[in-house]
Parts: C-alpha cells; structure tokens; sequence
C-alpha cells in the first residue's frame, strides 16, 4: 500500500499558545483544502511548520504539541525566530 507523503511551508492546522494552552484548529483555504481529502486517506504524513518558533513553546508543552501534530498525521519542521 503507498502512502502519500506531502511536504509544504505550513502544516494543515494552526497551532496557538494562550494563557499557558495548547489549540489546534485545521487550516482553512489554501492547499490545506485542497489536499485534504489526499492527507485524510491512507494515512499520509504532511512534514511543514506548525507556525510556532520553537521560542515560544513552553518546555511543558513540547510533548503536547508533539501529540497535536501526530494525531492529525502531521511532523513539524521546527524553525527558531531568528
């Protein structure tokens, strides 16, 4: 069985730290639309940024933001803010 494997700049979902609190939420519009059905079957794995510098995750929520990104299929490439 293959599995699709898409690499793009971003991840298909946005990853916010508020008050100490890790949401994920789906990307809308964009290639994350149009390539969801594709990442959606066969379990496909998307490699991208998940938008947050690695700055700004808190080391308590490192394993939280790894767990948000696997269950949705996802790796993230990690980028510093410099």
């Amino acid at each position: 069985m293959s599995k699709t494997i898409i690499i793009s700049n971003r991840l298909p979902l946005n990853l916010q730290i508020r008050n100490g609190t890790l949401s994920a939420q789906p990307s809308v519009g964009g290639l994350a639309t149009g390539m969801k059905s594709v990442h959606g079957e066969g379990g496909g794995l998307w490699i991208g940024w998940s938008g947050l510098v690695r700055e700004d995750i808190p080391e308590e929520l490192q394993a939280s933001v790894a767990t948000a990104l696997k269950d949705q299929n996802c790796t993230e490439v990690s980028l510093r803010q410099e």
